[in-house]
């Protein structure tokens, strides 16, 4: 490699584009930590598995950085319509808490015509859209119909015509088991993802942290695709979810919450029957 492009590599941050290995490793040591994995048991059977990774070390420099995942199996996934400013410690309990194994928030908001705040991207709830889709040109949609769950790019929209629950968001993450984050990003804030394995499994993830600057988008994805289940299974494809105070994760048998807790417009969530 010349001098010129060597220096090109470092300016741009994107040592991995240039064989020098993928930047971006400031995680890798969460998954390090000692895995704390519980059962997530109704009916008396376990029917998802709630693990975590926190940084516990006063000394490093990612102290307080937690890494929640529900691993849901073969749970099914429903898209509710919120539309709510609250925190997430408040509302999820009251509307998830009977319902589901888990719940996380979901999509991007903006603001309507009128300055209302309203959900961006496609909405679609047991057949019935909230919100039309999108023209954003990338991220994708996390989908649930007879077929099972599928996350696919923006490029497969008319795949998911026959899905009765779909919900779109960006960026995605994993695509086909590689990083779908192509440039190193230096912004942290808390991070949300629902993604799948080859089996077609569920899960939802949030990285979150005291100060709410957990990850880069770039550092989120390295750690996913290193991630691996109670059962050795990698992530074959991850959506990106609402990030900052909006990226929350809430176990009801568990009681446990994962994300900052703030009050924060909720447009919509995804949550898993068992």
């Amino acid at each position: 490699m010349s001098k010129i492009a060597t220096w090109a590599c470092l300016l741009l941050h994107a040592s991995w584009a240039c064989g020098a290995g993928q930047p971006d490793e400031r995680l890798d040591g969460l998954l390090q930590q000692t895995r704390q994995d519980r059962e997530v048991l109704h009916g008396g059977r376990t029917a998802a598995r709630f693990v975590t990774y926190r940084d516990a070390d006063p000394a490093s420099a990612t102290y307080g950085v937690e890494l929640c995942v529900l691993e849901a199996g073969s749970a099914r996934l429903r898209v509710k319509d919120i539309r709510q400013n609250q925190s997430p410690r408040q509302l999820f309990p009251s509307v998830f808490r009977d319902k589901a194994l888990g719940a996380m928030t979901g999509g991007f908001f903006g603001k309507g015509k009128g300055g209302e705040l309203v959900p961006m991207g496609w909405v679609k709830s047991e057949g019935r859209e909230f919100s039309p889709r999108h023209p954003w040109t990338s991220g994708g949609f996390v989908a649930w119909g007879s077929q099972g769950a599928a996350i696919v790019p923006v490029s497969k929209a008319r795949s998911l015509s026959a899905y009765p629950q779909v919900l779109q968001s960006k960026p995605l993450l994993i695509e086909q088991g590689r990083n779908g984050i192509r440039t190193a990003g230096e912004d942290r804030f808390d991070r949300s993802a629902v993604a799948l394995d080859d089996r077609g499994r569920l899960y939802f993830i949030v990285l979150h942290e005291p100060a709410g600057r957990a990850g880069s988008l770039a550092e989120f994805s390295h750690v996913l695709l290193r991630y691996r289940s109670a059962d050795g299974q990698a992530l074959r494809q991850a959506l990106a979810m609402d990030g900052g105070p909006g990226a929350h994760l809430y176990v009801p048998a568990l009681d446990r919450h994962c994300g900052s807790g703030v009050p924060n417009y909720v447009p919509n969530a995804l949550y898993l029957e068992p």
